[in-house]
C-alpha cells in the first residue's frame, strides 16, 4: 500500500451565469482540476482546497470545490476552511492562507504534497508556492479533456481564451517570481 499523500489544489474560479454572476460551483478549469484529483487520490489521502474567492456570490471557490468532491464520493479526507479576506485572494494569498491554517492546526511544515492546477497555471502556482514554503514532491498539471469555454466569473475572464491565458501567466509568473504580486 502507497503512503498517503497530500493534493494541494490551486483553484480556478467559479462558473457564472449569463450576466456573469458568480455561481456556486466549479468554473470549468477547475472541474477538470477536482476529477483529475478524484481519479488520482485514494482513501487515507488528503486534499487541501487552498482558500481563495467569491466573487461576489455566496459560495467560496474552495466551498464549491469541497461540494463537488463530496458530490462524486472522494475517498480521500478533505480540508475546506473560510477566510476572511475581502480583498481579492491571487495565487500568494492561496499559499499564504492554507500555510496560516497548517501552521495554526499545527501541521506545518507540511510534509511533501502533489500541487494540483490548471497547465496554464501551475507553472507560476509551483513557483508561488515553493517562495512561501511548501515542499512539494510533485506537480500534477491538468488541462480539462476538451477545452469547452464555459461561462467563468468576469475576474478571470481569459480563462475562455487559452492563448491570452498563457501570455497572462507568463507576465504573471514574472512578477511572481519577483515577488511582485
Amino acid at each position: 500500500m502507497s503512503p498517503a499523500r497530500s493534493w494541494i489544489v490551486v483553484p480556478d474560479g467559479l462558473a457564472a451565469d449569463d450576466a456573469g454572476r458568480a455561481l456556486g460551483e466549479p468554473s470549468f478549469v477547475y472541474r477538470a482540476v477536482l476529477d483529475r484529483v478524484l481519479d488520482e487520490s485514494a482513501p487515507g489521502d488528503r486534499i487541501l482546497l487552498a482558500p481563495a474567492n467569491r466573487f461576489g456570490g455566496e459560495v467560496s471557490e474552495q466551498e464549491a470545490a469541497r461540494r463537488y468532491l463530496a458530490e462524486r464520493g472522494a475517498t480521500a479526507g478533505i480540508v475546506c476552511f473560510e477566510v476572511d479576506d475581502r480583498r481579492y485572494v491571487d495565487t500568494r494569498g492561496n499559499a499564504r492562507l492554507l500555510r496560516r491554517h497548517l501552521e495554526e492546526a499545527g501541521e506545518w511544515p507540511l510534509a511533501g504534497g502533489v500541487l494540483v492546477s490548471f497547465h496554464r497555471h501551475l507553472p507560476r502556482a509551483a513557483l508561488v508556492f515553493a517562495q512561501e514554503g511548501f515542499a512539494v514532491d510533485s506537480t500534477l498539471p491538468v488541462a480539462p479533456p476538451r477545452f469547452a469555454p464555459e461561462t467563468i466569473v468576469g475576474r478571470l475572464w481569459y480563462y475562455r481564451f487559452p492563448v491570452l491565458h498563457a501570455v497572462y501567466e507568463i507576465g504573471a509568473r514574472l512578477l511572481s517570481r519577483l515577488r511582485l504580486i
